[in-house]
């Protein structure tokens, strides 16, 4: 997915290569003008934006996901937590799986609580219905408000 916010990062430089998507979150119509006229942008199939054969090419690639909770050994829950659904389908494991396979890193960030101060989203062990997205053997590290845990080579 690429947000709107990633306008601003094009327009200053920040990124080397082009941008590819295969999802926008335009919430404006000159946003939707500036990805079709900008070539260092290009709106694409999943199965190019989600070919982990292609990711794992990209030198350093690493992914960035978010997660509604994870346990100890880092598995990560992004889809539904409980049987409550939160998320559609995403490519989370693929771009976690292409970070394992080249030489780039796996990152889940979430804050540590679900808002309330009382319930935290680093849990011992995941429960009964949560959805898991990303196992154990793909995530690298796990970051909260608290700093990072470094998990690779842990499972």
């Amino acid at each position: 997915m690429i947000p709107q916010e990633i306008a601003s990062l094009v327009e200053e430089g920040c990124l080397r290569d082009k941008v590819s998507c295969n999802v926008t979150s335009a919430r404006s119509a000159a946003f939707y003008d500036w990805l079709r006229m900008n070539p260092d942008v290009e709106v694409r199939a999943m199965d190019y934006t989600h070919n982990i054969l292609l990711l794992f090419r990209q030198h350093r690639f690493t992914a960035i996901g978010s997660a509604i909770c994870t346990d100890l050994p880092g598995q990560a829950v992004s889809k539904a937590l409980g049987y409550q659904q939160i998320t559609g389908a995403g490519g989370a494991l693929d771009f976690a799986r292409a970070c394992g396979m080249g030489n780039g890193g796996s990152i889940i960030a979430l804050t540590s609580t679900d808002g309330t101060e009382e319930h935290s989203k680093i849990v011992p062990f995941l429960k009964r219905g949560d959805v898991l997205n990303i196992t154990r053997y793909n995530v690298d590290y796990v970051v909260t408000e608290f700093g990072v845990a470094e998990l690779r080579g842990t499972a």
